[in-house]
């Protein structure tokens, strides 16, 4: 059987992790928890207990975990979600600032070429707007 133990953690934070049983402990819970794991009869030996930190447990009672032959698996944390916010702002090097001038003042070539020649130099995608902000309109009224 795979049981999990968690010290400030979540329920969802073992989602990604194939546990039987999670138990969790907080900040003020005197560790009533982690007790209850370790009280005879709930786990056998070849069990396995699942951590997302080796520190989570405590050095005295992984002590007693693996003399009671049971096995202990730290397991990786969860993926942390993407970043929300705004997108890094199109900042080109000075290199990169005049091939893409070069492109932008030129009335030969399309918008749509000029935005995928701008987003290979740059390495990442560049909309109108952008260009727009930076060097003004492409052509004179």
């Amino acid at each position: 059987m795979r049981t999990g133990y968690g010290y400030d953690r979540a329920e969802k934070d073992f989602a990604h992790v194939n546990v039987d049983r999670v138990y969790l402990d907080f900040s003020g819970s005197g560790r009533v928890e982690r007790g209850q794991l370790l009280a005879p009869g709930v786990l056998r030996p070849g069990d396995t207990v699942v951590l997302l930190d080796a520190r989570d447990l405590g050095a005295k009672a992984t002590k007693a975990v693996e003399a009671a032959g049971l096995s202990i698996e730290v397991c990786d944390p969860p993926p942390q979600p993407a970043r929300v916010g705004k997108p890094p702002k199109f900042d080109p090097d000075p290199e990169q600032d005049a091939k893409i001038r070069a492109l932008w003042l030129n009335p030969g070539y399309t918008l749509q070429y000029i935005k995928d020649r701008a987003a290979e130099i740059m390495g990442e995608p560049v909309e109108r707007h952008q260009l727009v902000y930076r060097y003004k309109n492409r052509h004179k009224r």
